[in-house]
């Protein structure tokens, strides 16, 4: 069959439709330059029409502000976060951020230039991951010991307390059959607009450790927050409580993610890689509309694998 081509009308519907507050003006064909709208820079010419649809306003000069604000953002968000990381840990610098649950570099006196996410450094004692791991492998070593009468005598008796898993260790349940992983009670992602915040405190929850291995995830990469929004509905309700295998960062279609925006936007969604520049951010809740971004301001923070929620 010959290929249909869409009216004018009907690709102004679909333009107007993807993008209300703009305007579709003139069009020809998708590569050919279009005339549209937009309610903050006025009446605009000279691109085609495949650019601007694939925008994340559907207007270039919209987008171009945007990705300004976002590098000027994540010039005041490493100073920031290298400030705190140095009051907190001297003689340990900052090298490269991301954002406060992205990959970060951060360099040791002992082990170099170690890579871990900027909230696991933060979290640690030590500010290096490694120097944390290597410390709890001696302590284990130490209470593996057989202790003498005099070393009963001068050693107390620690206290039973459980610890959040940070990163390098790995806390344990009571129970062989479930595995304690760190619980944001602080930390929403968003199935909506995005809320990000840099809280923290951690409560550590039971997992099955069956369910993950059977996964093949290991528990020191899990990460579990609720989710704010009703735009993943009816899979993820507001306030559903989810599991995030922060290891698994490649986007595969249809799988769902936790990431971040270039503007500091947390959120929850399904992502499609529509080429390798842009991704499209879609919701279940057919309320919402699709998105196309630039590949580039979005981190993904890890895949969603498990999720409990009430219906």
């Amino acid at each position: 069959m010959p290929k249909k081509w869409l009216s004018f009308d009907e690709v102004k519907q679909k333009y107007e439709h993807s993008f209300p507050k703009n305007k579709l003006l003139e069009f020809t064909r998708y590569d050919e330059t279009c005339i549209i709208e937009c309610p903050t820079h006025g009446v605009i010419s000279g691109h085609t029409y495949k650019s601007i649809y694939r925008t994340a306003h559907g207007c270039p000069l919209c987008n171009k502000e945007l990705f300004k604000q976002g590098s000027s953002l994540a010039e005041k968000r490493f100073r920031d976060a290298n400030k705190r990381f140095e009051q907190k840990f001297p003689g340990k610098k900052l090298i490269s951020y991301t954002n406060f649950y992205g990959d970060c570099v951060v360099e040791c006196p002992t082990h170099g230039e170690v890579t871990a996410t900027f909230a696991n450094a933060m979290n640690t004692k030590y500010g290096c991951p490694l120097c944390g791991k290597e410390l709890s492998i001696k302590a284990l070593r130490s209470k593996s010991k057989p202790k003498t009468s005099s070393d009963k005598q001068i050693t107390e008796t620690p206290p039973t307390v459980v610890r959040p898993l940070i990163y390098g260790e790995h806390a344990e349940s009571s129970d062989s059959s479930f595995v304690l992983v760190p619980y944001y009670a602080d930390l929403r992602l968003s199935a909506g607009a995005g809320q990000i915040t840099e809280n923290l405190e951690t409560t550590p929850i039971p997992l099955s450790r069956v369910d993950l291995q059977k996964k093949g995830i290991s528990p020191k990469n899990v990460m579990c927050c609720k989710v704010q929004g009703d735009s993943m509905e009816p899979m993820l309700q507001d306030g559903a409580l989810v599991g995030i295998d922060t290891s698994d960062k490649v986007i595969h279609a249809g799988k769902i993610y936790a990431f971040v925006q270039a503007d500091g936007l947390l959120r929850i969604k399904s992502l499609v890689l529509s080429d390798p520049k842009h991704i499209k951010i879609h919701s279940i809740n057919f309320a919402y509309p699709d998105e196309t971004v630039l590949a580039s301001s979005v981190t993904v923070i890890g895949r969603l694998f498990w999720a409990s929620t009430l219906f």
